[in-house]
């Protein structure tokens, strides 16, 4: 007797993408600021570049994420 496997649900799993997104977006901000501080720059250069940086991780796993729903 088989059964095949559950699907999961879809709530959790975007729930779950939000997440990962926050994640990406607060380690990056706070990845950044350390190394301006620890640089001492006037100007949050890493700041602003690991936020993005993020940010493009999460997008592509979201893009990753939504053709497997396909």
């Amino acid at each position: 007797m088989s059964t095949a496997p559950k699907k999961p649900n879809p709530y959790l799993k975007y729930t779950a993408l939000g997440s990962e997104m926050i994640g990406a977006v607060v380690l990056g901000a706070w990845a950044g600021n350390s190394l301006d501080t620890y640089l001492e720059f006037k100007f949050p250069i890493f700041t602003i570049l690991l936020i993005f940086v993020g940010l493009t991780s999460f997008f592509i796993r979201l893009i990753r994420a939504l053709k497997q729903d396909e």
